[in-house]
């Protein structure tokens, strides 16, 4: 089941993830470029325990305030190695648009 939350404060947060208890955290930073200047939550230590030992903390990176660094030693933060999949997924959609996929030197 997906479910999509606005959250406005770490209560507000630490009271949504209780009661969806997900599997997945996706977290964005704040907008600056669309006129929003910062965030009224952060994801720290408190708003984790909330979250199932089996959840995922995902962030498109890179983070400002809006996830503590407490949080990045955090077996389920697992954004550094989501970060690290963007540019071989990017090559790779560029050389099946091009065609080129047969002359990509694969490392594997």
């Amino acid at each position: 089941r997906y479910e999509s939350v606005e959250i406005g404060s770490n209560e507000s947060i630490k009271k949504e993830l209780s009661h969806i208890q997900p599997d997945v955290l996706y977290v964005t930073r704040p907008q600056r470029e669309r006129g929003y200047d910062s965030c009224d939550y952060s994801i720290d230590k408190n708003v984790a325990d909330i979250l199932p030992e089996h959840a995922l903390i995902m962030h498109p990176l890179p983070k400002t305030s809006e996830i503590s660094a407490e949080i990045d030693d955090d077996p389920r933060a697992v954004y550094f190695e989501q970060a690290s999949y963007g540019m071989p997924t990017r090559m790779a959609i560029i050389s099946i648009v091009l065609e080129l996929d047969g002359l990509i030197k694969r490392d594997h």
